[in-house]
């Protein structure tokens, strides 16, 4: 496409000092060789050369070595594209004294929605305008998604997991509540093990029981709520047909 072939972006670091005559040599021969490798007009190529820094490779600080980024469009480079720039680099970067073995070369590669120049995106049409353009002709327009902040790695929550995020305090309770009466009819009625363990068992299944018949109850609609929902079901029923 025609935003693909406004990349790539090259950056040169290096730790060697180049004169002004060398480093413009270095830009001449970069865009040359990136043009006709990438298959992109030459002005489309962007240099920027950094020399002079405090750089080490395999941790030595000398000979001077040399990073070099070669930023691009998605799939705008083959494997076979990246192999040719890569030997380019460590030959021409060897005629000024960067060692090709004291280089290294990364491809990033960009989403073109995130680069702009001369202040226009070069991705084209964003979604909002592409919504704004389907609604004014007419179009229904996409849902939003749910207003939730973005977690990297968020798995959906198992049946299990999903049990204890619903789990209210009241079993919490009861298991406080049969603890106590084991260690009351231990401790102070100094019964057998055989009733302290009947007890205890006991007082959690008919806490449990209450519980469950007192949650239903009052999930149940209450008949004056029911009344006036039928009412009211009526009454929109009799508008209709008038």
């Amino acid at each position: 496409s025609k935003a693909k072939k406004k990349m790539p972006t090259v950056s040169i670091h290096t730790s060697a000092k180049w004169s002004k005559s060398q480093k413009e040599s270095i830009v001449k021969s970069t865009t040359a060789f990136l043009a006709a490798t990438a298959e992109v007009p030459k002005e489309f190529v962007h240099v920027a050369v950094v020399d002079e820094l405090t750089m080490s490779f395999g941790g030595a600080l000398q000979p001077a070595c040399c990073q070099v980024t070669v930023l691009t469009a998605y799939d705008q480079l083959t494997g076979d594209q990246r192999k040719i720039i890569a030997s380019n680099f460590a030959h021409l970067l060897d005629d000024y004294d960067v060692k090709s073995e004291r280089t290294q070369v990364m491809f990033p590669e960009e989403v073109l929605s995130r680069l702009a120049i001369n202040g226009k995106m070069l991705a084209g049409e964003t979604k909002t305008t592409t919504t704004r353009r389907a609604a004014s002709a007419g179009a229904a327009p996409q849902k939003k998604p749910a207003n939730r902040m973005p977690i990297f790695n968020d798995p959906e929550p198992s049946d299990f997991g999903r049990q204890l995020q619903n789990m209210n305090a009241i079993p919490i309770v009861l298991l406080v509540a049969t603890m106590g009466v084991g260690l009351f009819t231990q401790r102070v009625l100094l019964l057998d093990s055989l009733y302290v363990y009947l007890l205890s068992f006991g007082t959690f299944i008919l806490g449990l029981l209450a519980y469950g018949v007192y949650k239903k109850s009052t999930e149940k609609p209450k008949k004056k709520d029911v009344k006036k929902a039928k009412k009211a079901t009526a009454a929109v029923e009799t508008k209709k047909k008038r």
